[in-house]
């Protein structure tokens, strides 16, 4: 039997971008995938309301996931203000919805972005995965880049 892998994304799509392959071949594998959304990504296109484009953003990662994972998998949305990350205190007691999302998944590989991502969203979702650890859920945390950006040095050709 595969160890569950729990996917820890800072706003919605950042679950698919990042880990959608390895999400994929784990599910393949006959391996159960889940995922928590930190963000309600309402602030990443300024044209939108906020109210709408975070209505869409779930819908949007409810549905990249079914399509990728050909089922359903766990979610959990923390709804958290996007880009205020940082600032939020996230509680991850046993009475809170997280507390018992995690309660299933205390053995599991826990997936989340790099601390080193500029965004300041990416590294506290970092942060709340080390909690999550660090209070007996997961047996390993890996890493994966979002939004590494590339200097004006790198030229392709």
């Amino acid at each position: 039997m595969t160890v569950p892998l729990l996917v820890i994304a800072p706003h919605p799509d950042d679950e698919i971008l990042g880990a959608g392959g390895i999400m994929a071949r784990h599910r393949a594998a006959g391996g159960s995938v889940a995922a928590i959304v930190a963000t309600d990504g309402s602030r990443s296109d300024p044209s939108v309301g906020c109210t709408e484009l975070a209505l869409r953003r779930r819908h949007e990662s409810i549905a990249g996931l079914a399509r990728l994972l050909g089922e359903n998998p766990p979610l959990l949305f923390l709804d958290q203000q996007d880009g205020a990350l940082e600032a939020a205190v996230v509680d991850i007691g046993p009475e809170t919805a997280l507390g018992r999302f995690m309660e299933d998944l205390r053995s599991c590989i826990i997936l989340t972005t790099d601390p080193a991502d500029a965004h300041g969203d990416h590294k506290a979702a970092f942060g709340l995965a080390t909690r999550l650890v660090s209070a007996g859920f997961g047996n390993a945390l890996q890493v994966v880049p979002i939004s590494q950006r590339v200097d004006d040095i790198f030229d392709p050709n």
